[in-house]
């Protein structure tokens, strides 16, 4: 018989306790299996995740990779880990690189968590580790653990947004044109003004496709897709039919619009993961605007005093990740002047590894590059063990690009717009320094 499951509680056990493990996870028609190190997630699958799931993900990583792909890829449903041996065999054959490799196994692991948030009723245990097992994971995954509470941070920020959207709450929900025609002729609806030849595209896909399959097939991000057609939902110009089966026994966040019954007893609404976290607009708006006040009080009195008043000691290691050739020589020039031990990479896609190479103290990245942005980037970061504490500046030329809440959001801890003169960048360098090691820092580095 299943049991009442509060993932959010079990969770923050084994944290606290610094389990290592494997977690399974069970309903009667879906299987979780969660590797924990010391209280921390090395890998997390689910028994539905298919073919599909890894080439949506790979899509969104790295369109380059997709035309690379071979065509004879098949998970092998008697291997435990399903996608791990085809990640790996596409990172061994240099399809993907090793920074692809960590976040499509991120994104792997969080879609996986994100249905498992959502479960109310289960049958749970833990599971002999199966030594075979642990180091063909260890073999894929290598030495990069991911911190539970940054990685169940992204999942229910991700799920609220879904639970916004009510009706559509499932990637895997199939959206059906209750008439073309009129979803053709209104462009405009809401606000929301797409391009005849856009609709006439979507009319022709939407045919019986889940929402994910058409944000694969128009290479978009799956809730941003859902966003777009919200308002047509709303208008019931389009109708949402539910998921394909087995798909339609995963877990959804129940939307505060819908009252709980039998049928969706194994769900739990976001709300509840969240704590007291606000959903409505205007609680979300004051509080991000009390943040934004917040923020801009304590910067116009940093921002007074002078770079050279702010003590640190010590010599700091600082990776500068930015594909302008300029703006790293800037960085570098302005940085070692005043004694700082600087790495640059021009190459997003390599940053990854040379940061487990270099582990420094402080990370500058630019927002917009090629490949994986600095938001992307920042956040597998920040939800890795390694990084968890060190401090990230997201730089960028657009100096509204991101507000106080945003950059909480993806792991920032500062901004420094382009072009910056050198005491703009000591300043915020010495700022976030001087806070991460305060007490004291000579003997931090000294050790």
């Amino acid at each position: 018989m299943a049991d009442k499951f509060d993932f959010s509680q079990a969770v923050q056990q084994i944290i606290d306790s610094k389990k290592t493990g494997h977690w399974q996870i069970r309903t009667e028609s879906v299987k979780w299996d969660l590797y924990w190190q010391e209280g921390k997630i090395l890998y997390a699958q689910h028994s539905l995740q298919s073919l599909e799931t890894l080439t949506y993900h790979l899509m969104r990583i790295s369109p380059a990779a997709m035309a690379k792909l071979p065509t004879n890829l098949v998970v092998d449903k008697n291997n435990h880990f399903r996608l791990l041996p085809i990640v790996r065999r596409i990172y061994d054959s240099k399809i993907i690189s090793h920074t692809e490799k960590l976040f499509l196994v991120k994104e792997i692991s969080q879609d996986a968590l994100e249905s498992l948030i959502c479960l109310s009723h289960c049958e749970s245990e833990w599971l002999t580790t199966n030594t075979t097992y642990l180091e063909e994971l260890k073999t894929t995954v290598g030495d990069n653990l991911f911190e539970a509470k940054s990685l169940l941070r992204l999942c229910q920020i991700r799920l609220q947004q879904w639970e916004k959207l009510y009706p559509i709450v499932s990637p895997h929900q199939r959206p059906i044109l209750i008439n073309p025609s009129l979803f053709i002729n209104n462009p405009t609806v809401e606000g929301v003004t797409l391009s005849p030849a856009v609709l006439a595209q979507l009319a022709k896909l939407m045919k019986g496709l889940s929402i994910r399959q058409l944000s694969f097939l128009l290479k978009q991000d799956e809730l941003k897709f859902a966003q777009l057609l919200y308002p047509y939902v709303e208008q019931g110009i389009i109708t949402i039919n539910p998921p394909k089966a087995p798909l339609d026994e995963l877990p959804t966040p129940l939307s505060r619009h819908e009252k709980p019954s039998a049928s969706t007893s194994t769900s739990v609404p976001v709300l509840q993961l969240v704590a007291t976290e606000p959903l409505q607009t205007r609680e979300r708006q004051e509080k991000a605007t009390l943040t934004s006040l917040s923020h801009r009080s304590e910067k116009v009195e940093e921002q007074s005093k002078p770079a050279e008043d702010i003590e640190i000691e010590g010599k700091y290691k600082v990776v500068c990740i930015d594909d302008s050739p300029t703006a790293l020589q800037t960085m570098r020039k302005y940085l070692t002047e005043e004694g700082f031990e600087v790495v640059t990479v021009d190459n997003p896609m390599r940053s990854v590894s040379c940061l487990f190479q270099t582990k420094p103290d402080l990370i500058l990245m630019d927002l917009s590059m090629p490949g994986i942005n600095g938001n992307r980037l920042s956040k597998i970061l920040k939800s890795s063990s390694a990084f968890k504490d060190v401090p990230i500046v997201v730089v960028s030329g657009n100096a509204s690009a991101l507000t106080p809440v945003q950059l909480e959001e993806m792991g920032g801890k500062d901004f420094l717009a382009k072009p910056f003169k050198k005491e703009d960048l000591l300043r915020v360098v010495k700022r976030c320094l001087a806070k991460r090691f305060s007490t004291p820092i000579a003997a931090v580095k000294s050790a």
